[in-house]
């Protein structure tokens, strides 16, 4: 299958992040992602139904939780150091 337009829509979203020792954050997100809806209509060899039509919405609700180690410390604003 190949695309043949493109499909607009936008994202909504939250987060929330935690340093709880030196080098390492937690947090957790939520992104609502909305994209603009789709409709067709496909014609069918059937004698009782003509056609038949789809109506599609591809709206995602997405949670992500993450851990991370930032290098350099608190309030370091050198280069990172390994």
């Amino acid at each position: 299958m190949q695309a043949n337009r493109t499909r607009w829509g936008g994202t909504v979203g939250v987060g929330w992040e935690y340093g709880f020792a030196p080098n390492w954050t937690a947090g957790i997100e939520y992104d609502y992602i909305f994209r603009e809806s789709d409709s067709r209509t496909f014609l069918t060899p059937n004698l009782a139904v003509a056609s038949l039509t789809a109506n599609t919405r591809t709206d995602i609700n997405m949670i992500t939780g993450r851990i991370s180690y930032k290098f350099g410390g608190y309030g370091y604003g050198g280069p990172a150091r390994y």
